[in-house]
């Protein structure tokens, strides 16, 4: 009986499943990636209107209240009342979404499964 057959197949499917491993592992990198890049420049033009708003309702807010200092008090005090939510909630609002965003781009499959358990439940 001849091995030296079936071991050459075994090493071709065994190098085409590292190869199929790489490309997939491939594509969910520049996946994420790409997704986090568009992120951070939505993030950087949001963060943009955010500090012109701000300086633009602080000096609205101490023009109405006579002096702008006030203003700018109120809207800093407004940012640490959401500092503190975010950090009090920051597992809920921050960690879980990431954590299960990462899931579903790593792992579809477990997606399809609790999809599954979905419509089961439903039943």
């Amino acid at each position: 009986m001849d091995l030296k057959e079936p071991v050459h197949h075994l090493a071709e499917y065994i190098e085409t499943r590292l190869e199929l491993f790489r490309l997939q592992l491939l594509d969910k990198l520049s996946s994420t990636f790409s997704t986090l890049a568009s992120l951070a420049i939505v993030a950087c033009f949001f963060l943009f209107f955010v500090i012109f708003s701000s300086v633009a309702l602080a000096l609205l807010l101490g023009k109405w209240l006579g002096d702008y200092y006030i203003g700018f008090a109120i809207i800093s005090g407004f940012y640490l009342l959401l500092t503190i939510i975010f950090f009090i909630f920051k597992r809920q609002l921050i960690y879980n979404p990431i954590l299960n965003k990462m899931v579903t781009v790593f792992f579809p499959e477990n997606k399809d499964a609790e999809n599954g358990k979905k419509a089961d439940k439903d039943l």
